[in-house]
């Protein structure tokens, strides 16, 4: 397996909610990120889009890996549908202290907006082969089906470091339902939680650091499916024997004999 799939925002346009679709497709987030460097030898390389994608679409052509010498990497580029994602899965490691470039091409389509207006290139650098500090690993946790109104907890505790540094954590919302205003309620804790608002999908981000540098970026896709189950009652049982508005009002016999005496 190679090593976890990493995402980190990385803003292309000056759209406020990159995740409400327009009339352009939109590249909203980018791993690894812009001039990064120290990245991993066996990482992929994640692009997330604002909108849903036409798998066609997307092959080594429009999605694709040069080296700083301009050699192109023998790399397979797929679609992750549920996140909107195009992820490139070199076929070997690559290479230490290396720079590579990204591309993505105007030939990828979105399904709603049509395709990238422009072509978008990135660049980021690889680690050496003997790092003075190995990167920790954030782990936001499962993936979780909820109800609108659920309150969910998303537990980032089980984030490591090979050095056994302290972690400090950074957490963000990623994407969230057009309609949605939900917020995380800290940024910084390892546990964090937050109330689904709407139905759809929300997305959860999560980097740590052990003083030296920044982690590849987790995430947690919460999806919200409907209305949350009503509370559970707490009422009486259908066997309930207290009294009707058909039993005899107090005092009454209801004896319907009148015995009293007849009056001349």
């Amino acid at each position: 397996m190679r090593t976890a799939l990493i995402i980190s925002a990385l803003t292309l346009t000056s759209c406020k909610n990159p995740l409400v679709v327009k009339e352009y497709l939109n590249l909203i987030s980018l791993s690894p990120t812009q001039g990064a460097t120290q990245v991993a030898v066996d990482t992929n390389i994640v692009a997330g889009f604002s909108e849903a994608l036409v798998p066609s679409s997307i092959d080594s052509q429009t999605a694709y890996l040069l080296d700083e010498d301009g050699a192109p990497v023998i790399a397979t580029a797929s679609y992750e549908a549920g996140a909107h994602w195009i992820v490139i899965d070199p076929e070997a490691d690559l290479r230490p202290n290396m720079t590579y470039v990204v591309t993505y091409t105007s030939g990828i389509m979105g399904k709603n907006s049509g395709p990238l207006l422009a072509p978008v290139q990135t660049t980021f650098s690889t680690a050496g082969v003997n790092p003075a500090n190995s990167l920790p690993t954030a782990q936001a946790g499962a993936d979780q089906d909820v109800g609108v109104g659920a309150t969910v907890v998303v537990d980032g505790s089980s984030s490591s470091d090979l050095e056994d540094a302290l972690l400090t954590y950074a957490w963000r919302m990623v994407g969230a339902p057009a309609n949605s205003t939900a917020s995380l309620s800290t940024t910084t804790g390892p546990v964090t939680e937050f109330i689904t608002d709407a139905e759809g999908e929300y997305i959860v981000g999560l980097v740590v650091n052990d003083g030296v540098q920044d982690s590849s970026e987790d995430f947690v896709i919460v999806r919200a499916l409907g209305e949350a189950p009503p509370p559970e009652d707490t009422g009486g049982s259908a066997d309930d024997t207290g009294s009707t508005d058909d039993e005899d009002p107090p005092g009454d016999t209801g004896d319907t004999t009148d015995t009293g005496a007849k009056s001349d």
